[in-house]
């Protein structure tokens, strides 16, 4: 007999210990979901569906149970097969090979009475990126984008932007669709519609000439993130097809965009304050910045990844009008908590406003900063800069 090492007879490390563990609990819970999706009984097949999506939205991959779930496609049960279309979604790019097998059953899907099933169905459609069946997608997005449900036309919308990287010779059929898609009026579709013109043809401006004015006024009755691609297209259009605004004259279309979104800067989203912000920065005349003030200073409250994106933004806006932010001066007071970066930034504001009314209160407040290591060269060097900006003699303790 050969010997056996003092190695041989240690115990696997904790990690691996636990790894083992979890490998084989997964694996178990995979044998059992396997078997429930095979019961006659759609009550079980519905509850295993329930605890398989809620392990797929935890991040476990359940990729393995394709097989068994896919031929749940069919079914009558309406719970059932929108819990499976669910999971379709997830893992139909990932398994096309068997995804096909099924594609005869998704297209009745299109056709199903309930609309989330037919939406459903076209989305997984789209997910499968095999070349082969781009006409038969395509002929899903043509009847989407047509459907009477607006939850269908929203995802026949979300397709285009698939089947065009697939198969770009599309392109110009999907064009037609985007064209349909942008003369609907529900809020629901629209925003779907501009993210899929985005994707397509960003540079088309004459599909949306007929549409700008309509546009402007369903700003409010979008979703959130729809608000956020519509004013970026709404700004391309304006800075490319309309007049810049002068001291005296406003465009009419102009001055309806800029009306449209001032109510959007009470939005609880801040990516759509910071859009209307740039809208009122980029187009708007200079009169109309002021009313972002206080909607970007509230945003100064949020958590940091955010705060850095509203200071970087507000950095931007403090070049082109400084006395915007003259009476938030306290705003951008440095904080025990701030990050670096952050720190930096607000520093750097507080550098743009300085003026001979405030600089004393700004230099007061950069003296106490010099006593703070971290904080110290920072804001010798803004004390520098505004110097450099408001003449004024400095008080010996701030050049010390």
């Amino acid at each position: 007999e050969g010997s056996v090492s003092r190695g041989d007879l240690l115990p696997l490390p904790r990690c691996h210990q636990y790894r083992g563990r979890t490998r084989v609990r997964q694996e178990n819970q995979i044998r059992r979901f396997e078997g429930d999706a095979r019961w006659n009984k759609d009550t079980v097949k519905v509850d295993a569906m329930k605890r398989i999506i809620n392990v797929v939205a935890r991040g476990k991959d359940m990729s393995e149970l394709f097989p068994n779930i896919v031929k749940n496609v069919a079914a009558k049960n309406l719970e059932l097969k929108k819990l499976v279309y669910v999971y379709l979604e997830r893992y139909a790019e990932e398994e096309q090979d068997l995804a096909l097998l099924s594609i005869s059953t998704f297209q009745r899907g299109l056709k199903d009475p309930n609309q989330l099933i037919r939406a459903s169905a076209l989305r997984v459609l789209s997910s499968i990126r095999v070349a082969m069946i781009s006409p038969i997608v395509l002929l899903a997005i043509k009847d989407g984008v047509r459907d009477m449900s607006a939850y269908v036309r929203k995802g026949a919308a979300h397709a285009i932007p698939k089947l065009h990287s697939l198969d770009s010779s599309l392109e110009r059929e999907l064009i037609e669709c985007i064209s349909l898609l942008l003369s609907d009026r529900r809020g629901l579709v629209l925003g779907s519609a501009v993210y899929a013109f985005d994707q397509i043809c960003p540079t088309r401006y004459d599909l949306i000439h007929a549409h700008y004015r309509a546009f402007c006024k369903a700003l409010v009755d979008i979703d959130e993130w729809g608000q956020v691609s519509m004013l970026k297209l709404l700004t391309r259009y304006a800075r490319t097809q309309l007049c810049c605004p002068s001291v005296t004259l406003m465009d009419e279309d102009l001055s309806l965009l800029i009306q449209s979104t001032r109510p959007l800067l009470q939005s609880r989203n801040c990516a759509v304050v910071i859009a209307v912000a740039s809208v009122m920065a980029d187009v708007g005349p200079p009169s109309s910045l002021p009313s972002c003030g206080n909607a970007l200073i509230r945003l100064v409250r949020t958590p940091r990844e955010v705060q850095m994106v509203v200071l970087l933004n507000i950095a931007s806006l403090c070049e082109r009008q400084r006395t915007m932010f003259d009476p938030f001066l306290k705003s951008f007071f440095v904080r025990s908590s701030d990050s670096s970066f952050i720190r930096k930034l607000k520093l750097h504001i507080l550098t743009n406003l300085v003026n001979e009314t405030n600089v004393h209160i700004i230099l007061r407040e950069l003296k106490t900063y010099i006593s703070y290591p971290s904080l110290a060269s920072d804001a010798i060097e803004a004390i520098g800069r505004c110097a450099l900006t408001v003449e004024v003699s400095l008080p010996p303790a701030s050049i010390n």
